[in-house]
């Protein structure tokens, strides 16, 4: 599933998350949808954003049915703004169960720098 400013969503193993070629636009307001019942493992190979005003968050969701897929978004896992270069964060499922990560992207009006570009993929707990 390849998304480009929050073109994306559903249940997938694997994406793109990006906020597509060239910088981003002023005012965005993007969102990744991934429902699982696994961690969600995001790869960054470039990250760069106006700092503390443009920023990307992941939040926890909760699964309610394939109609509404991603509900009641309350807990902010990690919040990314600045230049980071390149980075891992996995959304860990701790609870278990099927449940929605959202990610989103929330821009301001003033600057627009390069933004960013990684994957995401559904990370199995190993056996036990």
């Amino acid at each position: 599933m390849e998304g480009t400013c929050g073109n994306a969503t559903g249940t997938s193993a694997a994406g793109v998350i990006t906020d597509g070629p060239g910088d981003y636009s002023a005012s965005e307001r993007c969102f990744w949808k991934i429902t699982t019942s696994a961690d969600v493992e995001l790869k960054f190979q470039s990250f760069e954003t106006e700092p503390v005003l443009d920023k990307l968050q992941v939040w926890s969701c909760e699964f309610w049915s394939e109609e509404m897929p991603c509900t009641n978004c309350d807990k902010v896992l990690a919040s990314f703004d600045g230049s980071l270069g390149s980075f891992n964060f996995t959304a860990s499922n701790a609870g278990g169960g099927r449940r929605c990560v959202t990610v989103a992207f929330y821009t301001d009006p003033m600057t627009q720098l390069l933004g960013f570009y990684g994957d995401w993929s559904l990370k199995c707990p190993p056996p036990q």
